[in-house]
């Protein structure tokens, strides 16, 4: 993809538009996560939830570093970025394994079983981030880590959970964005390309998922939802 950024004054700002996503991206996740700090009875499955969002906000605001700062970095700086922007976003799947672990899975030995296969992941995925350094790397973590938790949400729902079906819409709505961002397919390679795309299927992705935790927590625990 060609190299492309405006100017702003003596400012370079590279990608503008996946920039400014990324941080749209942060605030949402941040709003998300106030919201999740205000619920009451709060649990661990919820506080587990707060991390996988908190993780996110702290991932694309590095994205904001890796795709708006490029002119500013040397070759260097840049992979230590988006090592760490990847790094980030790969630990805070293992939040959301937690989740679904701790709330669906809470009252059988399947619970520890998946808890043990997140550990064992998310090591497995930091080391071959660290030799292999691919973003197919990050995009087969995720999917590995997130599809076994849409199906449990799902299966809750079927057997007439509330707000697990949200859960399981928003991730397997997320794995459009891997399959524009795969495909690389854009609008504009300037303007709009494979990155912005990709941005808004994960936007629509982290609100479903957080109507999904509060419709869940809030029929599960029979508790009030501070608004």
């Amino acid at each position: 993809m060609e190299s492309f950024a405006i100017n702003v004054g003596n400012f370079a700002l590279s990608e503008p538009v996946t920039a400014i996503s990324d941080l749209l991206l942060t605030l949402l996740c941040l709003r998300v996560c106030w919201v999740m700090q205000r619920m009451s009875g709060k649990n661990s499955s919820i506080t587990s939830w707060q991390l996988f969002f908190f993780g996110m906000s702290l991932s694309v605001l590095t994205g904001v570093f890796v795709h708006g700062f490029r002119h500013y970095q040397t070759e260097e700086q840049h992979y230590l970025t988006w090592m760490l922007m990847n790094s980030i976003a790969g630990c805070s799947v293992y939040f959301a394994q937690v989740a679904a672990s701790r709330s669906v899975l809470k009252d059988s030995g399947q619970g520890t079983i998946l808890r043990i296969i997140a550990q064992v992941q998310i090591l497995a995925y930091l080391t071959c981030l660290f030799f292999i350094h691919s973003f197919m790397v990050v995009k087969i973590q995720i999917a590995a880590g997130m599809l076994p938790v849409m199906i449990i949400y799902i299966m809750n729902y079927r057997k007439g959970g509330k707000g697990g079906g949200w859960i399981g819409l928003g991730i397997g709505l997320s794995f459009f964005s891997a399959i524009f961002h795969t495909l690389k397919l854009s609008i504009n390679e300037r303007w709009f390309n494979y990155n912005d795309l990709s941005h808004i299927f994960i936007t629509a992705s982290f609100i479903l998922i957080a109507a999904g935790v509060r419709i869940y927590h809030r029929n599960t625990l029979n508790v009030p939802v501070v608004k």
